[in-house]
């Protein structure tokens, strides 16, 4: 992020969109690395662009526990940390 200074404050100028950013999952916690949009308020959904078939995309600190537990299983981690 470039710094741009505008009067006595200093304001954040975005240089890349964030929400292409790594660790987008579906509702269920399946990991999408596909073709991804953002919404006019802000959400992000799959595809290049926005069809009736686009669904939401969510972050992982979103999903439901659920998704989370099944997320963490499927790379191998655990929140649970173990006793020696």
């Amino acid at each position: 992020m470039e710094l741009k200074q505008k009067g006595k404050r200093k304001m954040a100028k975005q240089t890349s969109q964030s929400w292409k950013s790594r660790g987008h999952y579906l509702r269920d916690g399946t990991e999408w690395k596909g073709n991804q949009h953002a919404m006019s308020n802000g959400k992000i959904h799959t595809g290049k662009t926005h069809t009736k078939t686009s669904k939401p995309l969510f972050h992982f600190r979103d999903l439901s526990k659920t998704a989370q537990a099944k997320v963490l299983k499927e790379h191998g981690t655990s929140k649970k940390s173990k006793k020696s």
